[in-house]
């Protein structure tokens, strides 16, 4: 039933559609037993719930999922939904969108899921669902229009590829159709399947129904012929009479199905082999026949459904493939009916914790696990073994993984007296039980035996004092640059700084080695040199050898003088160079780092030597951007530019600085200069933020999307896109670009804000709402995002957050000049909301409670009231505490001097509430000055770490917890106020 294929080429998949014009037919039953038995058979299978209305076939394979629920596993939905929000951002007005651009999305392989079973022969199950699951899927799935995808998109073309892609990847694909006549059940009947497999009930709406649709797709397929299986289903034998006329009927309204088969003897024989009788035992849970019969049932319907894979197979397929064991049978049969069947905690722990996570964390509690695992080499024998790791050598998404787990038991944390604070597997037997963590082990053995082996030798460089002999060369420098850049972000940053230092030490030989050369090519040539002015001289000197041995020894001692000053000035010279190579890469090394003032002297220090230096003197522009000094970056950047007036990394640093002190007109001059001599997309995405900034938006769309051609993975052009929508007031776009760009970086801050604002404008408060929540998990300083959500909360009636909000906003706002567009638009904010005058500058501290953790919320709220009780009216806690995702091990944050006294108090009385509920804990207290410009003194954040496991008597509830998001520091963009609650974008 596959395309036959070129000579040699693997056939063809075959692509079958479950369809029933009528729900409750057990179709889906059907179709997950047929994927089973075909997959049991060494197949490579494809499942797709397309039926979007009423998704329940990843219920047959729940005990086989990670992600049970799919409360973060995307589906069918956002794989259609994706694809049109990016066409719809990428079709510039009054354009066409390019026929060939959609196939680089066509692949909804990304979105499938594979079964945690081990088939036989390698065989394989996936799963596309219908989608992610949670209060907003209906609201995706309703919204989605299917007539624009088609009409506008090129949705028939789109998916005509998809089919083709799936069909090479796999052998069968399995179709899971919507029930009745409507968009999506005209694609899996009629444009996608390769067989049509129509299931209904013996009663005449679902038998005339099924076969008018079978009848359409017959006829509509005249072209690309497609074979038809009717199925009857939910059989039952009592009324012989009655059931004898209905299947009479059946016949009748289906009598030329299947239309291969020669005879109707012939169909009616399949008729009967195929029909699914009702098994009350299976109307209670979405069971597998596979696990719920036994396979010498004769009653069952594990026969009919094996049946049916012999008909759509040809005879490939007639029986299910390596039946489990009676063990296993009653093992998966306990999962399914909810009963605890002798399964490992730490195993279920350990699923609970993974699924979940999204799919960005997910990534990075696989990175976590296997740092968690000793592999095993082959060659050595032996197993994998868990070990303790180091938390400080994690990166920041592995570390904000743990607490997650640590909660679910699955990791532990402690101190190690000689490796500090340490991260452990709870249970050892993880490595061995849970299946998950065993596959990934297995698929990336050879990477990870790499990374041991690589960790060995940095411990004996270590050992040696960081010695050069003991970094890599040769072979092993060569594999360890092609595994940073394939694999850098499976590297700590002391392997980093290991492989970075190794070829550090090679381009330093390197350079030497030619420097040595160069310089023995000089003495060859100066020895060649004398000896030919030798020669003639001693011809001379045969002639008047009497008058001129003087002068011959002058000239000879002249010229050995020459030479040692032409060496020594060229080892002076050599020398510089080398030093100033050396504090330009410091310099770079800490402005990477954040340490500005370093970086500042070690650039100063190069430019001290050799002023003609161009690299350090952009260098210190640099550092001088990043402080937001930007008249001295300018001057910087001016000084590279007169030594190499066509530097464009001169050009391009200048051009920010010129953005920065918004000087339009200069930026933008600049920027063109460097787009004159090559394609940068950091200068196009600049230049798109001028031309937004003077309302040119056209001019600004065009340099956003060119910015996209170059560097599609970087999602802030796709911000700058949907700033653009949103200001044209264009909010369904806008959406689209922002929920592109999250696609790319789910912890993107403008991103987030960008959507609030959109929904916000568009009237939908609840979805504006939760855009501005993870804005505000991510950047808790922002009074942008603060403001914007005070506004939501407001118009949602919630008057006393919309305050606090509103409060907070007006707050920051006070703090920067810059700001006073915020300031006004906060203070209206406030003043709608009470009747009490407004101070716009607060004469007492503000204190304002972080938390980490879901589950510390009360404790949270007792810190609050105790700090208030004893505040004597030197301060209040201001608005309820937030949920923050920067991680921290505790500390009360005050940003001036004359706020110390009150910071102390604060520490006291929050350690004492703490001790008083069995928690021990210190908090640092930290002074953060550079910080100063961005809150009004009396400012003071006190940061709770979670609380969880501090007090071993206090065991935690298990619940489900937000996904984690990563601390960054945004390139704000501004939103002016025109009217509270209808922003219009303007980024700066």
């Amino acid at each position: 039933m596959s395309s036959s294929p070129v000579s040699g080429e693997k056939p063809l998949g075959t692509i079958i559609t479950f369809y029933s014009y009528k729900g409750g037919t057990g179709r889906s039953m059907a179709m997950a037993n047929v994927a089973w038995i075909l997959a049991s058979n060494g197949l490579k299978v494809l499942a797709i719930d397309w039926d979007l209305e009423a998704p329940g076939l990843h219920r047959y394979f729940a005990p086989f999922l990670v992600d049970k629920e799919l409360t973060s596993t995307e589906g069918l939905i956002d794989f259609v939904n994706d694809y049109a929000t990016e066409t719809m951002t990428r079709i510039p007005d009054g354009e066409t969108l390019n026929t060939d651009w959609y196939r680089q999305h066509a692949d909804i392989l990304q979105y499938a899921v594979s079964l945690n079973w081990k088939f036989p022969d390698g065989g394989t199950l996936d799963l596309v669902p219908a989608g992610r699951q949670g209060s907003t899927y209906s609201t995706r799935v309703n919204l989605f229009n299917w007539q624009t995808f088609y009409d506008k998109l090129g949705g028939g073309a789109f998916l005509e590829v998809a089919r083709e892609m799936m069909r090479e990847e796999y052998d069968y694909i399995l179709i899971d159709s919507r029930t009745g006549v409507s968009d999506t059940s005209g694609i899996c009947t009629v444009q996608m399947p390769d067989a049509l497999v129509v299931c209904f009930t013996l009663n005449n709406q679902s038998v005339e129904g099924a076969s008018a649709v079978a009848e359409s797709a017959f006829q509509q397929r005249s072209q690309r012929p497609v074979r038809i299986f009717p199925v009857q289903t939910r059989v039952e034998p009592f009324e012989k009479r009655k059931l004898d006329l209905r299947k009479e009927y059946a016949r009748s309204k289906f009598a030329r199905f299947p239309d291969h088969l020669s005879s109707r003897r012939d169909r009616d024989v399949y008729m009967e082999e195929v029909q699914f009788q009702y098994i009350p035992f299976y109307a209670y849970e979405e069971l597998l026949a596979i696990f719920g019969d036994r396979p010498d049932e004769s009653l069952s319907l594990l026969k009919p459904a094996e049946r049916l894979t012999s008909y759509l197979t040809d005879g490939r397929v007639t029986q299910l493939g390596a039946p489990p064991d009676k063990e296993k049978r009653e093992e998966i049969l306990a999962i399914y009916e909810g009963r605890v069947f002798d399964i490992d905690p730490a195993v279920a722990n350990a699923n609970a914790a993974y699924s979940r996570l999204g799919p960005e964390e997910q990534a990075a509690a696989q990175r976590l696990l296997k740092r968690l695992v000793r592999v095993a080499s082959p060659s050595e024998g032996g197993e994998d073994a868990a070990i303790k790791y180091r938390i400080e050598d994690l990166d920041r998404s592995s570390r904000a993984i743990i607490d997650l787990f640590a909660d679910e038991q699955v990791l532990t944390v402690e101190l190690d007296p000689t490796l500090g604070e340490v991260v452990r597997m709870t249970q050892d037997s993880l490595v061995k039980k849970w299946e998950p963590l065993q596959r990934w082990l297995n698929d990336d053995r050879d990477f990870l035996l790499w990374r041991r082996k690589l960790n060995g030798i940095i411990s004996e460089w270590e050992r040696l004092r960081e010695d050069k002999s003991a970094l890599l060369t040769g072979a092993l420098l060569d594999e360890a640059k092609k595994m940073k850049a394939s694999r850098e972000s499976d590297l700590n940053a002391s392997e980093i700084r290991y492989i970075d230092r190794s070829l550090h030490e090679e381009q330093e030989q390197i350079r030497i080695r030619l420097q040595h050369q160069a310089q023995q090519e000089k003495v060859e040539s100066s020895r060649i040199e004398i000896e030919q002015q030798s020669q003639a001289l001693k011809q001379a000197e045969q002639k008047q050898k009497s008058q001129r041995w003087m002068i011959i020894a002058g000239a000879v001692a002249f010229i050995l003088i020459s030479i040692a000053v032409i060496y020594f000035l060229n080892l002076r010279r050599e020398q510089r160079i080398e030093a100033v190579s050396k504090l330009t890469l410091d310099g770079t090394e800490a402005l990477k780092n954040g340490n500005y003032d370093e970086a500042a002297k070690q650039f100063t220090d190069a430019i001290q030597i050799n002023p003609s230096n161009d690299v350090a003197f952009i260098g210190r522009g640099r550092v001088r951007l990043a402080q937001a000094d930007y008249d001295q970056a300018i001057s910087d950047f001016n000084e590279a530019l007169i030594l190499n007036p066509n530097n464009t990394d001169a050009l391009l640093g200048r051009g920010n600085a010129n953005l920065g002190k918004k000087a339009w007109d200069a930026g933008l001059q600049d920027f063109s200069r460097v787009l004159n001599q090559t394609k940068s997309a950091e200068a196009y995405y600049n230049r798109a933020r001028i031309y937004e900034y003077k309302k040119d938006y056209k001019m600004a769309l065009q340099d956003y999307r060119a910015a996209i051609q170059i560097s599609p993975e970087d999602p802030m052009p796709l911000v700058g896109v949907g700033n653009i929508y949103l200001q044209q007031g264009d909010t369904e776009r806008a959406i689209g670009s922002f929920s592109q760009a999250l696609a790319i970086d789910p912890n993107l801050f403008e991103a987030y804000l960008g959507s609030g604002n959109a929904y916000l404008a568009g009237g939908i408060n609840d979805l504006a709402l939760s855009s501005y929540d993870k804005a505000i998990l991510i950047n808790n300083l922002d009074p942008y995002a603060i403001l914007n959500r005070g506004i939501a909360y407001k118009n949602l009636g919630q008057k006393e957050n919309a305050l606090a909000d509103c409060q907070k906003a007006l707050n920051l706002a006070s703090a920067e000049s810059s700001n006073d567009q915020i300031r006004q638009s906060a203070l209206v904010c406030v003043e709608s909301l009470t009747t009490v005058p407004v101070d716009p500058e607060p004469k007492i501290a503000k204190i304002y409670l972080q938390y980490l953790d879901r589950k510390d919320l009360p404790t949270l709220t007792a810190i609050g009231k105790s700090l208030d009780s004893q505040s004597k009216g030197l301060y209040r806690v201001a608005g309820k505490p937030a949920l923050v995702t920067a991680p921290t091990t505790g500390d009360i944050r005050y940003y001036y001097e004359e706020d110390e006294k009150i910071a102390r108090q604060v520490k006291k009385t929050v350690e004492e509430t703490l001790r008083k509920r069995g928690i021990e804990i210190k908090l640092d207290l930290r002074y953060w000055p550079r910080m100063a410009k961005k809150v009004p003194t009396g400012w003071i954040e006190v940061w709770v770490p979670p609380l969880a496991g501090r007090n071993p008597t206090v065991r935690r509830p298990v619940q489900n917890s937000a996904p984690i998001y990563q601390q960054r520091i945004p390139d704000k963009p501004i939103y002016e106020q025109n009217n509270i609650g209808i922003p219009n974008a303007k980024k700066g």
